[in-house]
C-alpha cells in the first residue's frame, strides 16, 4: 500500500498521450546494464553494406555530370573565391595546421547530407568537399554520413 502511494495513478491513461511512464524494477537495473553495453558493442562493430547492391551505370553517369555541373558553378561562384581566400589566409591556414598536427591529414565526414541525386544543394555541398579536397593537401578522406532511408 505504501508502494501505490508513491506511484502515479495510470489506471485510465490519457488517448492523447502515445507515451507510457514505466518505473524500474528494484535491483533488475545493475544486473541488466552489463548486457545492454554488450549489445551495443555488438552493434558498432557491424560493418556497413550498400542496401543497393545492383548499379545502373545511366544512372551513374546522370548524377556524375550533375556532380561535375555543380563543380563547376561552385568554382566560379563568389562564394568559393571568397571561402578559398579566408581559407588561405596565414591565420585560418595555421590553425588547421595546428589541427591536423602530425598526422599530416584531416578527415571530412559529411553528417545528412541529403538526396544528392535529387536535389542541387546536396550535390553543392557535396562540390564543396571535393573542391577542397582537391586544394588543400591536408584534407584526407572525405566520407558521407546519411540516414539508412534516404537514397544518395
Amino acid at each position: 500500500m505504501a508502494l501505490s502511494a508513491k506511484t502515479p495513478a495510470l489506471d485510465k491513461p490519457n488517448p492523447a498521450e502515445d507515451w507510457t511512464v514505466v518505473f524500474p524494477r528494484r535491483g533488475k537495473q545493475k544486473r541488466n546494464s552489463h548486457k545492454v553495453i554488450i549489445h551495443e558493442r555488438q552493434k558498432q562493430e557491424q560493418l556497413w553494406t550498400p542496401a543497393d547492391i545492383e548499379t545502373n551505370p545511366e544512372r551513374e553517369s546522370k548524377l556524375m555530370q550533375k556532380i561535375q555541373t555543380c563543380i563547376r558553378k561552385l568554382e566560379s561562384s563568389s562564394f568559393w573565391l571568397t571561402f578559398l581566400d579566408q581559407l588561405q589566409t596565414p591565420k585560418i591556414f595555421d590553425r588547421f595546421l595546428k589541427v591536423v598536427g602530425s598526422e599530416g591529414k584531416m578527415q571530412m565526414v559529411i553528417y545528412g547530407i541529403g538526396s544528392i541525386e535529387s536535389y542541387e544543394p546536396p550535390r553543392l555541398q557535396l562540390s564543396l568537399a571535393i573542391l577542397m579536397k582537391i586544394m588543400f593537401s591536408w584534407i584526407g578522406e572525405v566520407e558521407l554520413m546519411n540516414r539508412v532511408d534516404d537514397k544518395l
